[in-house]
């Protein structure tokens, strides 16, 4: 099954393929990025929105993902407005080091990553997948690899960020979790068949 990718973004694309690499599914990016208004409230609304535009755009079928960092103490800062956050700031390590401006003095510094996919097969077959990725911000950025927040989150049980350990986040990140009910789901329903 081919699919496109509701995004423009290279590394999100890359972080995809190598999460579907075992399955049927086939990734690529759609021609030209179209701009979609994340109005959703919720993980689940936005995903919606993005995979129905794409495929009203590109008439294929399309996966989304909405996902963002929920961090306990900072309720509703970032969440579904993850990617907004600090628009101020230009760079990603800017809005890295801001939140951890924001905890410096915070004892709760528990985090979770969530990855809300949405499969537009087409107006009738629409499928939602969700993984959870729980652990805490760390005391400093640390790490290369990634991108996003993954230089300021430790996975639950792990003592290094998701930059620092990428073959673990590869394994157990929110959209791992999310690809991993997905694959189940597409491959129980082409044995079915």
């Amino acid at each position: 099954m081919k699919l496109i990718l509701a995004s423009s973004n290279p590394g999100k694309l890359k972080e995809f393929q190598l999460l579907f690499k075992d399955s049927e599914i086939e990734l690529e990016l759609p021609p030209y990025q179209i701009e979609v208004e994340e109005t959703g409230e919720t993980y689940l609304e936005n995903a919606l929105l993005k995979a129905k535009a794409y495929f009203q755009e590109f008439k294929q079928p399309t996966i989304s993902d909405d996902s963002g960092l929920n961090v306990e103490a900072l309720p509703g800062l970032l969440a579904v407005k993850s990617a907004r956050f600090a628009p101020e700031l230009k760079t990603q390590e800017e809005k890295n080091q801001k939140l951890l401006d924001l905890l410096e003095n915070q004892a709760d510094r528990s985090a979770y990553f969530v990855s809300q996919l949405c499969c537009y097969l087409n107006d009738d077959e629409i499928f939602f997948f969700e993984g959870i990725l729980k652990g805490n911000i760390a005391e400093q950025v640390s790490g290369n690899g990634g991108f996003g927040y993954d230089p300021v989150f430790i996975g639950e049980g792990r003592d290094m960020t998701l930059a620092e350990d990428t073959d673990w986040k590869n394994q157990n990140s929110h959209r791992y979790r999310a690809v991993q009910k997905a694959m189940v789901f597409f491959n129980n329903s082409a044995s079915s068949q």
